[in-house]
C-alpha cells in the first residue's frame, strides 16, 4: 500500500524508540574500559566494557563456546553489571550479574551470580587495538573471535536467457538475524571478470571489516547485542553488452531507526565499468551538483510522475513527494530506464519503481544515452 499518511505518524513513533550511541566526554576512560578475555567458572569468555557520556557502563560478553553476545548494563564504578534487559534485583535468577571485586589496568576479578549460583570471574585485558575504535565493543579485539570462514549454498538460475549461480551465505549459528545473498556467473565478455570481482566484494570475506559484521557492531555498542542485516543482489537484465543488478537491503546497525532500501547498478560487460547515470542524459534530464551528485531536472521528473500508479480510494500524496525529489535511482533495461525516488526514511513506503520507455525518454537522452539504448536492445 502507498500514500497512507496515517501510517507515517506511526512510523515516526517507531523511529524514536532507538537512539544512537552517545559520544563520550573528554575525561580519561576508567581502567575497566576495554576488551577482556578470561573465564566465568571454567567457561572461556570475551567481554567488552565501555561507558555512556553519563558515566554509566555499557558492554557485552560472549562465551567462546557459542559466540552469542549477552548485554551488560553497568554502574559508574564499573564493578556491578546486570545481564540482559530484564528488570529486577541484580544477582537474582531473573537478573544474572557480574560483580567485580578487584579491578586493575590489566586484570579484573569477581563473581558471576544468579540467585544461589555463584562462579568465579578472572579477566585479562586484550592489549592493543581497542583504543583505535570509537567503542570497545566495536573493536577488532572483541569481534575477531566471532569471525568464521564464509561458506555459500549455490543454485543454478536464469533471467531473460542469462544463466547465473545464486549464492546464499551459510550464516553461522551465533549470528541470529543475518541473511545475505548474491550471485556469480561464467564470464563470456571482456569486462565480466571485473564485474564478478565486484559481486564477490559485496559478500562476506571472513574479515572483521565485513559490512554485515560492522553493522552488527554498531548495534552492539548501543544495545550490547547484535542488530540485524539482510542484503541480496540479483540480476534483472542482461545481454552481451550490459548487466543490470538490484541490491535490496534492510538492517539495524544501532542508529535511530532500521533502514530499508534498494540500489540499482548497471555494468558495461565490454569493459567491466559501472555506468554513471549522469552520462545518459542531457541537461534537460540531469545535472551534476557542486558536490558531484546527480540531480534530476523538473521536466524529467514530470514525465516519470505522469506514470505514477494510482490507487483506488487513496489520496495521491506519494507522487507529490516524488515531484520534489532530485535524487533518484536509475537502471538500464531493454525496454527503457527504470527510476526510483530516494525519499526520506519516514516516507519510504511512497517509493515506487517506474519504467519509462526509450521513445518517451528520447528528448532527455545524451549521445551516450542513445548509444546505451541501442546496446540495450541488441
Amino acid at each position: 500500500m502507498r500514500g497512507l499518511l496515517a501510517g507515517l505518524s506511526a512510523l515516526l513513533l517507531v523511529c524514536g524508540l532507538a537512539a544512537p550511541a552517545a559520544a563520550k566526554d573528554d575525561t580519561p576512560d576508567p581502567e575497566w574500559v576495554g576488551v577482556w578475555q578470561g573465564s566465568i567458572g571454567r567457561l572461556p569468555i570475551v567481554a567488552c566494557f565501555d561507558r555512556w557520556n553519563s558515566g554509566e557502563g555499557r558492554g557485552s560478553y560472549y562465551y567462546s563456546v557459542h559466540l552469542k553476545p549477552i548485554r551488560l548494563k553497568g554502574d559508574e564504578t564499573g564493578r556491578n553489571w546486570a545481564e540482559g534487559n530484564k528488570t529486577g534485583e541484580p544477582g537474582t535468577e531473573a537478573v544474572p550479574s557480574l560483580i567485580f571485586t578487584d579491578i586493575t589496568e590489566e586484570r579484573i576479578e569477581g563473581r558471576w551470580r544468579a540467585g544461589k549460583r555463584s562462579l568465579g570471574i578472572v579477566l585479562h585485558r586484550i592489549p592493543d587495538g581497542a583504543e583505535d575504535y570509537y567503542d570497545a565493543c566495536a573493536s577488532a579485539n572483541f569481534l575477531a573471535p566471532r569471525v568464521v570462514k564464509p561458506e555459500f549454498e549455490r543454485a543454478a538460475a536464469t533471467v531473460g536467457g542469462f544463466d547465473f549461480t545464486r549464492l546464499r551465505y551459510k550464516v553461522p549459528a551465533h549470528f541470529e538475524d543475518v541473511e545475505i545473498g548474491g550471485f556469480t556467473f561464467a564470464p563470456t565478455q571482456p569486462g565480466d571478470g571485473k564485474i564478478i570481482e565486484w559481486l564477490g566484494s559485496k559478500l562476506p570475506q571472513g574479515k572483521v571489516d565485513d559490512e554485515f559484521l560492522q553493522c552488527l557492531a554498531g548495534a552492539l555498542t548501543v544495545h550490547g547485542v547484535d542488530g540485524y542485516y539482510a542484503m541480496g543482489l540479483s540480476p534483472v537484465f542482461a545481454n552481451d553488452e550490459l548487466l543490470s543488478i538490484d541490491q535490496n537491503s534492510s538492517d539495524y546497525c544501532g542508529g535511530a531507526h532500521p533502514n530499508h532500501w534498494k540500489q540499482y547498478f548497471t555494468f558495461d560487460r565490454k569493459t567491466g565499468a559501472q555506468l554513471e547515470p549522469v552520462d545518459w542524459f542531457n541537461s534537460k534530464g540531469t545535472v551534476v551538483s557542486e558536490y558531484g551528485s546527480t540531480l534530476m531536472q523538473p521536466d524529467l521528473r514530470a514525465l516519470i510522475v505522469s506514470h505514477w500508479p494510482q490507487y483506488e480510494n487513496e489520496p495521491d500524496e506519494c507522487s507529490g513527494y516524488a515531484e520534489d525529489q532530485e535524487w533518484w535511482g536509475y537502471q538500464i533495461r531493454r525496454e527503457g530506464i527504470q527510476f526510483q525516488p530516494d525519499l526520506p526514511h519516514v516516507i519510504t513506503p511512497c517509493e515506487e519503481e517506474i519504467l519509462i520507455g526509450w521513445d518517451e525518454l528520447e528528448p532527455f537522452l545524451s549521445d551516450a544515452g542513445k548509444d546505451l539504448r541501442e546496446r540495450a536492445q541488441r
